[in-house]
């Protein structure tokens, strides 16, 4: 955190209580545990090897009174993921795994990161990434491959914009999210298509929405493979152009640190897996 204050709002207790635990812990220890500068803190090289000799026992200790404070559902797999994954790739694809598996229960979180969520909060976690994470067990689900799409009105009232499967982008729709996915300037740039300088642009900060929006018409949107392949095959989207990037980013499937695999966790992590082989 670099910051006793934001330690304090995490805890919920004063930037005070938490300096004064610290000063006893460094006088028990007889060592400095961190160095304070220029307004922030550091942790010292003892600070530090303290730090990774003792984490796992902290997960251990925070997963186990988190147990005995959340009610067990033994049956029960508790996903978290962005909203926009949990809108257009899981929700879509529950009713099959239900049908299949009638005694597992699927309870989805919608939150934008991992911040904040202790290991006994969920059981199994849904993110994009452009490197691999290096907690949480990652596995990679499947890759990322962004193209165009539009509704078929749009496609085909703007037949100038892909003549000869090109693509002369107008009427953008962008994303605008704090995660670090693809966007219009980057993909345009990996095409060498030149940004257009018109403002006749759309911005929403929800991909469903961009989505919908595009299929309503209001212009072009990008899309991710898997995301949108429902749409595409039902015929509310159309990929005006075979232009698309592939990069080394990938979906990732993870689970908490230091808890151990239930079997209705393995089984759901599983299916999801053999869908995407």
């Amino acid at each position: 955190m670099r910051s006793f204050t934001r330690a304090s709002k995490e805890l919920s207790v004063t930037q005070g209580a938490v300096s004064r635990q610290i000063r006893q812990l460094e006088d028990f220890l007889g060592r400095s545990l961190f160095s304070r500068e220029n307004r922030q803190v550091l942790l010292t090289d003892d600070g530090h090897n303290y730090y990774v000799s003792i984490a796992h026992l902290l997960a251990q200790l925070t997963a186990a009174t988190e147990s005995l404070l959340v009610p067990e559902m033994p049956n029960q797999v508790t996903v978290v993921t962005s909203s926009a994954l949990a809108s257009m790739y899981l929700l879509p694809r529950i009713p099959a795994f239900r049908k299949q598996f009638e005694d597992i229960q699927i309870r989805i979180i919608a939150r934008e990161n991992l911040t904040g969520l202790g290991p006994s909060e969920y059981d199994l976690a849904l993110y994009y990434s452009r490197h691999q994470p290096e907690e949480n067990n990652p596995v990679a689900l499947f890759g990322e491959q962004v193209f165009a799409v539009c509704s078929p009105d749009y496609f085909k009232n703007h037949p100038s914009q892909f003549e000869n499967n090109s693509f002369l982008p107008d009427n953008l729709i962008w994303l605008e999210i704090a995660e670090d996915w693809v966007n219009w300037g980057e993909w345009l740039e990996a095409m060498e298509i030149e940004q257009p300088r018109s403002a006749n642009h759309l911005v929403v900060s929800n991909y469903s929405m961009v989505i919908q929006a595009a299929m309503d018409g209001q212009g072009v949107a990008l899309a991710w493979s898997q995301l949108v392949d429902r749409e595409i095959e039902h015929g509310t989207l159309v990929r005006p152009s075979a232009l698309a990037l592939e990069t080394s980013a990938r979906f990732y499937l993870m689970l908490p640190q230091n808890r151990p695999l239930r079997r209705p966790t393995e089984v759901f992590r599983n299916w999801l897996l053999g869908q995407n082989q």
